[in-house]
């Protein structure tokens, strides 16, 4: 006896379905991680700066920070009204903040040592 294709493709969305949706939840919560790590890098980047460092590097780290900063503002704010579409639009803003902030920080650690992070 063979199980009909149209089984195994039912089959396939069900699992699909599943794994999207436990994968979700965790990403939603995944902001205080970004804001972790952008921390990290900065301070990481910030202790390998030298009086002779390029200044256009020295600009980099300090933007990375101010952005960082400026993420946890937005995270502030999606926290106080969390719902509708200002909620989603700060939480969506300060995630993009926090992911813009490793960024830079993490291109400013590769100028500083050569090595990709």
């Amino acid at each position: 006896m063979t199980i009909p294709a149209h089984k195994y493709v039912a089959a396939s969305i069900v699992a699909l379905g599943l794994m999207l949706g436990s994968v979700s939840p965790a990403m939603a919560y995944s902001c205080q991680a970004v804001f972790q790590e952008a921390d990290k890098l900065i301070k990481e980047a910030e202790s390998l700066v030298t009086a002779k460092t390029d200044s256009r590097i020295k600009a980099m780290i300090a933007e990375a920070k101010g952005l960082a900063e400026a993420g946890l503002v937005s995270h502030t704010a999606a926290n106080e009204r969390h719902h509708g579409a200002t909620g989603k639009y700060a939480h969506g803003d300060s995630v993009r903040k926090g992911r813009w902030a490793v960024a830079l920080a993490k291109e400013a650690l590769f100028l500083l040592t050569g090595t990709p992070q």
